[in-house]
């Protein structure tokens, strides 16, 4: 058995040779195009990742299961991480050009004298690439027999949905509108956000974005983004005002880290599009500070986003290793948790042998950190983040004896208790153990156990992410039972839309 805990020190000239080339073989090619991949990088793995034959898949399992038209186009939007008005279409069962074609009858019978929209014209209102004009959008909305925002085009006002106020704040900070309207005086929300920008200054900013990286796992999430976006704006006025070399390099810092933060955040409660933005901003500022130590530290929280939506694996495990890479002169926190992030992708990638090469790696290297490399200040790595990551490959590739081992040891850390999505997904990885074990009656109490006690806005994103799969994995003999279909509509019922999966 691989002994996961306290194992001897390395240092950094223990690393070798082959290892130190694949890293800046990775590291050249990763730095040259990064930019490029940032912005779209999750973007293309929506399609490429989730083709038409998954939406047909999870379409039909859901038809199945007796469930509404409004549950097939949330199921579709939700597990294929496609827009909500290209699962209306799949919902539907319309082609591109037979939606074109409707839209032309439709216009036609209004009076509206048009040719209607190409059929590539639709498929950009799909990929968020345009937004359908007004004589459009009405006749979208009499098509689909639904109303605009139920498209994806604005939000539904006429409820005071605490649930859905947070969604809407986290979608708005996710695309920066919040950025270009932030005000000179703002509410403090989590007691980490600057009272007067008017007065602000770039030694403020840095101990605020200090101070708030303690916070991350533990305060609510909206509350957390609203302040990291106000303090970007500052920052950012900041390089406007102030020219000084110094100055610039010390707000550019600011705003990576406060991005890279609020990309953390939206990873755990969003969608893979609405972080796409952040990341780009995070690494283009940490590279304009001359930042390698925040650089190395956002490209390994990056590569785990790839591991956390499942999509865009390679490139995920390019960043990786490049997170590895980036401070070849001294061992850091963020090589650590380059070496997690790699764990992660290779479990997702099937690769066993690999991740479990890049957990001991990492359980190596984090034991030589010193403790200043270690605290909860959500830059560098505690324990407790070690353990989970760990823990969580391990899961993925179904070495559930170490898994629970290092699963038990997370759980019974401090930080554990405060972060309600962590722990949660630990849960459900433990949970994942119990299915594979057979025993189903503890499984499903388990993730009906951990969803009752799960707060409101940790409701979306991740965790209802997760339960899907977990679900999608259960065999089709277990899927029949009882216990299986009891936890399945009771998951419903929240919200979630589990795939049982039907191959063998």
């Amino acid at each position: 058995m691989i002994e996961m805990v306290g194992l001897h020190a390395l240092r950094a000239h223990q690393f070798n040779e082959s290892t130190v080339r694949r890293r800046n073989c990775t590291l050249n090619l990763v730095r040259e195009d990064v930019d490029q991949k940032s912005r779209s990088i999750l973007e293309r793995a929506m399609e490429s990742e989730h083709d038409s034959s998954c939406w047909r898949r999870v379409a039909s399992e859901v038809t199945a299961a007796g469930r509404s038209r409004v549950d097939v186009i949330n199921a579709v939007h939700e597990h294929c991480g496609i827009s909500l008005l290209r699962a209306h279409r799949i919902a539907f069962g319309y082609t591109l050009k037979e939606v074109s074609d409707s839209l032309k009858t439709i216009l036609r019978e209004h009076g509206t004298p048009s040719d209607g929209p190409a059929h590539q014209r639709v498929s950009s209102w799909e990929k968020g690439l345009d937004i359908p004009t007004s004589h459009y959008m009405d006749a979208l909305c009499e098509l689909y027999r639904t109303r605009p925002d139920r498209l994806g085009f604005g939000r539904d006002y006429s409820k005071a949905d605490v649930g859905m106020a947070r969604r809407r704040f986290l979608r708005a900070a996710a695309v920066g509108t919040i950025v270009a309207t932030h005000p000179s005086k703002t509410e403090k929300t989590d007691g980490e956000r600057c009272e007067d920008s008017d007065q602000v200054t770039v030694e403020k900013l840095e101990e605020l974005v200090h101070r708030r990286g303690y916070r991350m796992y533990i305060s609510d999430p909206a509350d957390f983004v609203s302040s990291c976006v106000a303090d970007i704006a500052a920052a950012q006025r900041l390089l406007l005002t102030d020219r000084s070399s110094d100055a610039q390099r010390r707000a550019h810092r600011v705003v990576a880290r406060n991005a890279g933060f609020v990309a953390n955040r939206l990873t755990d409660v969003a969608d893979a599009p609405d972080t796409v933005n952040w990341w780009r901003i995070a690494v283009q500022a940490a590279r304009r500070a001359e930042d390698t130590s925040t650089e190395a530290w956002i490209l390994g929280h990056f590569a785990d986003a790839h591991s956390c939506f499942g999509q865009s694996l390679a490139s995920g495990l390019g960043l990786a290793q490049s997170a590895q890479g980036v401070e070849r002169s001294r061992l850091s926190s963020a090589a650590v948790f380059g070496y997690l992030a790699e764990a992660g992708v290779q479990a997702r990638l099937g690769r066993s042998r690999e991740a479990i090469d890049a957990v001991r790696q990492a359980d190596r290297m984090w034991s030589a950190l010193p403790s200043t490399a270690k605290v909860e200040d959500g830059v560098r790595l505690p324990e407790y983040l070690l353990r989970w990551h760990q823990s969580n490959a391990l899961t993925v590739i179904g070495r559930h004896q170490w898994a629970n081992t290092l699963r038990r040891r997370a759980m019974e850390l401090p930080l554990s208790v405060k972060d309600d999505d962590g722990r949660t997904l630990l849960v459900l990885d433990q949970a994942a153990s119990l299915f594979h074990a057979g025993e189903l009656d503890r499984a499903c109490w388990t993730v009906k156990h951990a969803w009752n006690k799960l707060p409101v806005p940790f409701r979306t994103g991740q965790v209802p992410r997760t339960t899907s799969r977990l679900m999608a994995r259960i065999s089709p003999a277990d899927a029949s039972t009882r216990e299986v279909c009891d936890l399945r509509d009771f998951l419903f019922a929240q919200g979630v839309h589990p795939f049982i999966s039907v191959q063998a």
